[in-house]
């Protein structure tokens, strides 16, 4: 893969909250896929979770999005139509010679490999635990609302793909903070109303599932606090005018130059040494602020089984699990990382 895809698969440092919902067959899996489409951006927004990159803040409040996006099979797609079009979409891709396998098929949401799921994978691992499940909620919710539509002979809306894309950036630049483009019209209209709009498509199935409630409810609290990628700039900003009260004018978030803390070790100075030693003790506690990117400890690999907790069991409902599968390869987003 590295000889193959280059810079992009070195710089794959992301991590994704990846959720399965139980589907009956391929077919009602794709016709879900066709008509779930147009709410992904609204979740990448409530997930948004990765405003930094290399060390430094890109403006995008999940700029996850954008490095995931450079993958030729990322992003939103055009309406499949019928599970017999979508494997043969699949296999020209393989036969493209583009791709090394099917697990490259990097869709916003597919029909699992594995498993008789359907995977929704346009979420940024969440800063708190309850956005996690809140995400799950409303993925079920709308698996479940586009299953009733499909056996009611609802067709789905078609949108272009491009103009998906356009959706998905903009939820990416902006999370909830600004503007989103509605699912219905694809103009422009306050994050809170378009919120309240996929709230609204999908009421009836969280009414009937048991989980109205603790949806509102987080959704609540993500307005109220916002997500993660605003708590990540609220902490570089105390820290930095921390650091610049203790007399350290150097950004936080940028590790020293090798040569001023590498070279004196060469000189065997005692005095040298010593600054070494504080350069690095310093630099420690700067990478500590990386993780809050939303990366977990290991290799990356996290799956969680069934969710139990807040989407009570019974007769009907939709079997859910969530899961980070996207690989983590650097070691700066090991120490102290939080979920």
């Amino acid at each position: 893969m590295m000889d193959g895809f280059g810079l992009t698969a070195r710089e794959q440092l992301t991590c994704g909250l990846h959720v399965h919902v139980s589907v009956g067959s391929d077919e009602e899996g794709v016709a879900v896929l066709d008509r779930i489409r147009i709410w992904l951006p609204v979740l990448a927004a409530l997930s948004a979770n990765s405003p930094f990159w290399n060390g430094a803040d890109t403006g995008y409040a999940s700029y996850r999005t954008q490095a995931w996006g450079r993958w030729p099979t990322a992003g939103p797609v055009e309406l499949f139509g019928s599970a017999a079009r979508y494997r043969s979409l699949i296999a020209g891709y393989i036969a493209s010679g583009v791709l090394l396998d099917k697990g490259m098929v990097y869709f916003d949401a597919r029909l699992s490999r594995k498993y008789p799921t359907l995977e929704v994978r346009v979420s940024d691992v969440c800063l708190y635990a309850e956005d996690a499940v809140l995400i799950a909620g409303l993925v079920r919710a709308l698996v479940e609302t586009a299953a009733r539509e499909w056996r009611q002979g609802i067709p789905p809306r078609p949108v272009p793909a491009a103009l998906l894309r356009l959706a998905l950036w903009r939820a990416s630049r902006s999370g909830i903070n600004g503007d989103l483009l509605h699912p219905v019209d694809n103009r422009p209209q306050p994050a809170p109303d378009v919120i309240e709009a996929l709230l609204n498509h999908v009421r009836a199935a969280l009414a009937d599932s048991g989980d109205l409630h603790r949806v509102r409810s987080g959704l609540a609290a993500i307005m109220r606090r916002g997500t993660g990628e605003g708590r990540q700039r609220a902490t570089l900003a105390r820290t930095h005018r921390k650091a610049i009260r203790r007399g350290h004018r150097r950004h936080p978030f940028q590790p020293p130059l090798a040569a001023s803390w590498r070279e004196p070790r060469r000189r065997r100075d005692p005095q040298h040494r010593l600054s070494c030693k504080s350069a690095a003790a310093t630099h420690d506690r700067q990478l500590s602020l990386v993780p809050t990117i939303g990366s977990l400890p290991g290799n990356g690999s996290l799956t969680g089984g069934p969710i139990q907790r807040g989407f009570p069991a019974g007769r009907g409902l939709r079997n859910c699990r969530w899961m980070k599968r996207e690989p983590v390869s650097s070691p700066l987003l090991q120490p102290n990382a939080r979920v």
